[in-house]
C-alpha cells in the first residue's frame, strides 16, 4: 500500500512501548483515528511471544506502566 491522502487515516500511531520487569511482555500505546474521523483513539495493546491482546478501548488511554510484583 502507498502512502496517498485517502488513506492517511489508516495508519496506526505506536509510542510509548514499556517492557516488563521479566522482559517477556510489551505494553504500548496504539493511537489510530476513529472511524467517523471527527479526532484519534488511543488504547494500551500487550505483547507477549506472538500473542496480541488489547488491554483497553480508549478513548485516550496513555502511559502504560508494570506494577512492582
Amino acid at each position: 500500500m502507498s502512502l496517498r491522502p485517502e488513506n492517511i487515516h489508516d495508519l496506526i500511531d505506536v509510542t510509548s512501548p514499556t517492557v516488563s520487569p521479566d522482559g517477556n511482555t510489551v505494553v504500548y500505546v496504539e493511537t489510530s483515528t476513529k472511524p467517523d474521523r471527527s479526532g484519534t483513539a488511543s488504547r494500551l495493546i500487550r505483547i507477549s511471544g506472538d500473542h496480541r491482546q488489547v488491554l483497553t478501548t480508549g478513548p485516550s488511554d496513555t502511559s502504560p506502566a508494570f506494577s512492582p510484583d
